[in-house]
């Protein structure tokens, strides 16, 4: 197995990030890259960085999104590693085995199919998770309501407005970029958040460690996450970052 080569880092476990993979030192990049929070990462807050994809990235991407999903499987890796570090499994499963990565492609494709409703407002009032009760014994009952939180409910013009933003970025959604001036700038889409963030977690975990991010064991996973969290990435304004 590689040695684990961290440059200059404190004997403590290396809560600080080297010089040379700190946002302020690449000016050019300041405006592209966002703050990584543990567990924002699966609420979709994100890290960005202005990174371009390379010809054989663009054409697995083209692969992935012709069977339905977003990201290359080397991005699903790797969203697969870094959410099951930041929810392991102990007693209860971690964030990969409950399909924390496949929640996420879900979102970020909401709208690539135009003849589904997006999967974003689950249906109601009920699932059919909970019986009726009997309110004759007092007791439950063995009817279950039908579950109407598989059908998802189309979103209303302005929420798609909002949505589409979200993922794609306010300056490529006609319509949504009507309040950019005056909060500091285009929001940046999830999808350009998440492709752009994982292709550099994988190039600093290569660069330190030698290997991409999934391939190494969870304690060289949870040293490079606390460099991450240290610094390497710019807070996002725009999502209270």
């Amino acid at each position: 197995m590689a040695q684990l080569k961290l440059p200059r880092l404190p004997a403590d476990g290396g809560a600080s990030l080297p010089p040379e993979w700190g946002w302020k030192n690449d000016a050019a990049r300041r405006s592209a890259v966002v703050l990584l929070g543990r567990r924002e990462f699966l609420k979709a807050a994100a890290i960005l960085f202005a990174a371009l994809a390379t010809p054989v990235t663009g054409v697995r991407r083209a692969m992935a999104r012709a069977r339905g999903g977003f990201f290359t499987a080397q991005e699903f890796a790797t969203l697969e590693a870094l959410s099951d570090r930041i929810i392991p499994p102990d007693h209860d499963p971690g964030a990969k085995a409950l399909g924390a990565a496949a929640y996420i492609e879900g979102l970020l494709t909401a709208f690539d199919d135009p003849g589904r409703v997006p999967r974003i407002f689950a249906g109601g009032p009920f699932s059919n998770r909970n019986v009726f009760p009997d309110t004759r014994k007092g007791k439950p009952s063995h009817k279950r309501p039908r579950n109407a939180l598989k059908t998802f409910i189309p979103p209303t013009r302005v929420q798609e407005l909002r949505w589409r933003a979200e993922l794609f970025g306010s300056d490529q959604v006609p319509g949504a970029d009507f309040n950019d001036v005056a909060l500091g700038g285009p929001l940046v889409g999830l999808r350009r958040i998440y492709q752009d963030g994982l292709k550099k977690v994988d190039e600093m975990a290569t660069a330190l460690s030698g290997k991409p991010y999934a391939k190494l064991p969870p304690d060289e996973q949870d040293r490079l996450l606390a460099l991450f969290d240290a610094g390497a990435f710019q807070p996002d304004p725009r999502r209270g970052g």
